[in-house]
Formats: structure tokens, C-alpha cells, sequence
């Protein structure tokens, strides 16, 4: 069985190409060892690497039915995506604390997703490095820095001399939408 490694960029549509195209490379028999992938790309590599049951297909099926919009009935095919801006409930949903302002760093909530993600992943197999290499690329918005999280980092000092920064933490839903807002539980040299 071929091997692959698997890098996935962000962008709602190209994580929709790489939905399909992943899909179909695993079912021409090929195994992916290593996913990394950053926004979109890194809830498609959480799917990838937490498969449940080790469905790769299944896993990202899941996912992209999950935050795929179901159409409006009797709403112009062109017009569909204007719903879009109300929001995504399994995905993002519009920011209600509006009281807070000063602290946003988005004007959307992505915390529904963390909850899809919990339901499509088994982190425990996302955090085994035995299984599966993973890691995904966020951007610190209070630096601007860039930062990965890894279940492996191979090379310990690596941290001090590779761009972005490489963190072993456990995975959760968290480093996945971390790009999203500042993370109080990272470690202080991501930060």
C-alpha cells in the first residue's frame, strides 16, 4: 500500500477540493502517515488522523456534512451562500457579547465547531504519534507569529531555532481553531 503525506491548506473551498481529493486517494489504496494543515486544512487533517475506526473516508464525510449548509427551499441556486452570513451552526455562529468588543479578535464565535470536531475525532488516536504524525499551524493574533502544534516533536531544541515555533501538546479541538482567538493554555513561549 502506498504511503503519503498529506499537507492541507486553508480556504473553505480548497478544504472542500481536499475533501474530495484526499477521500479519493485513499480509495485508489493509498495511507496517509503524516497530516498537517492549517484553518479548514486542519480540521480536515484532525478528520484524517482521529478517523474513527481508521475510516479515513468516513471520518472526512462526517465532517464536511456536518458543516455543509443544507439548501433553503425555494431559494435561488445563486442566491444560497447569502445565508451563509447568519452563520453555520456546526460550525460558527455570529458573536452575541457585544459588551466585550475590545476583546474580540474575530467577528465570528468558532466554538461549534470544537464540538464537531469532538464528535468526528478520536483524540486519543490523533494524539498517538505511533498511529498517525500530525500537526497544524496556527497564527498567534496577538503577535502574528506562527505557531504548530505536533503529537511528535522528534527534535526537542527545535523550538528555539525553527519558524514557526513547534509545540508537543495534547491535541484537543483547541490548537485546531486556535488561529481563531488568543489560547490561555498554551505553553508561554507560544504565547
Amino acid at each position: 500500500m502506498p504511503k503519503m503525506g498529506l499537507v492541507l491548506q486553508g480556504g473553505g473551498a480548497l478544504g472542500a477540493y481536499e475533501y474530495g481529493a484526499v477521500t479519493r486517494l485513499v480509495e485508489l489504496g493509498w495511507h496517509p502517515v503524516a497530516v498537517t494543515g492549517v484553518s479548514i486544512g486542519a480540521a480536515t487533517a484532525a478528520a484524517v488522523a482521529g478517523a474513527r475506526d481508521g475510516n479515513v473516508c468516513k471520518s472526512l464525510k462526517r465532517l464536511w456534512e456536518a458543516i455543509t449548509l443544507d439548501p433553503v427551499p425555494f431559494w435561488p441556486p445563486e442566491r444560497q451562500t447569502t445565508f451563509s452570513i447568519f452563520g453555520n451552526p456546526r460550525f460558527w455562529r455570529m458573536r452575541h457579547d457585544v459588551f466585550s468588543y475590545q476583546d474580540w479578535t474575530s467577528l465570528y464565535d468558532v466554538s461549534p465547531m470544537r464540538g464537531t470536531l469532538a464528535e468526528v475525532c478520536d483524540f486519543d488516536q490523533l494524539n498517538d504519534p505511533t498511529h498517525m504524525r500530525f500537526a497544524v499551524t496556527a497564527t498567534n493574533v496577538q503577535t502574528g507569529d506562527q505557531v504548530s502544534f505536533a503529537n511528535l516533536v522528534a527534535n526537542p531544541d527545535s523550538v528555539h531555532y525553527v519558524t514557526p515555533r513547534i509545540s508537543r501538546v495534547v491535541l484537543t479541538p483547541d490548537p485546531i481553531l486556535v488561529k481563531r482567538q488568543p489560547a490561555p493554555w498554551l505553553p508561554d513561549d507560544c504565547n
